[in-house]
Order: C-alpha cells, then structure tokens, then sequence
C-alpha cells in the first residue's frame, strides 16, 4: 500500500482545483488580458496547461527585446522571467549581442492559436 502523507494529500487537492480554474477556460485563451490572481505556480505541462500569478517580461531591457509583443505572449512564471532577465545581462556582458525573445506564454498559458 502506498502512504501518501497529509501534505500530499494538500498538494493533490489544491492542483486539481486549480486545473478546474484553467479548464473552466479551455476556449479563448487569447482572449485574456491579465495573468490570473494568486501564487505563482505552473499546472500541467507545457503542451497543455496553464499559469497563475504569471509575471510580464518588460518589452525591452539589458541585453533583450521581445519581439512580436500585439501576441501578448510574453509572460511566464516568475522564476522564468528573472531567468530570462539574467541570462539576458550576462550574455549582454560577455558582448554576445541582443537577445530577441519570442513567445513564452499568454497570460493565463493554454494552448496558443
């Protein structure tokens, strides 16, 4: 028999209501202008599944540039955008150029048209 301990269990109950929150908007991901409120925290994979309190990466700062910004794709988990921030600078000090970075993810995550 497997032992799941009480955290587990915590942990298990509070990702599946959180994948009713992003199942719930299946359709129109696009649509959705903002990151969802709360902390941040990536739910199912990267093909299929969604952010909540995901951060923008700015347009534009040391050592990068987003491109193609009307997608409004430029937003991930935090952790993912200070990455981006810092890889940006340290390849911008090594004097390797600019970085363009394309999509990341729409506000919300789901699957992009």
């Amino acid at each position: 028999m497997i032992d799941i301990s009480r955290p587990a269990l915590k942990l298990i109950a509070a990702t599946a209501s959180l994948s009713l929150v992003c199942a719930a908007q299946a359709q129109g991901w696009g649509d959705l202008d903002g990151p969802a409120a709360g902390l941040p925290e990536a739910i199912g994979g990267y093909t299929a599944g969604c952010v909540i309190g995901a951060a923008q990466l700015p347009a534009d700062g040391p050592g990068y540039q987003a491109i193609r910004l009307e997608r409004n794709r430029h937003y991930g988990h935090p952790e993912l955008v200070a990455f981006i921030e810092s890889l940006a600078e340290r390849t911008q000090a090594a004097g390797v150029g600019l970085l363009p970075i394309g999509d990341m993810s729409q506000p919300r995550g789901g699957p992009m048209i």
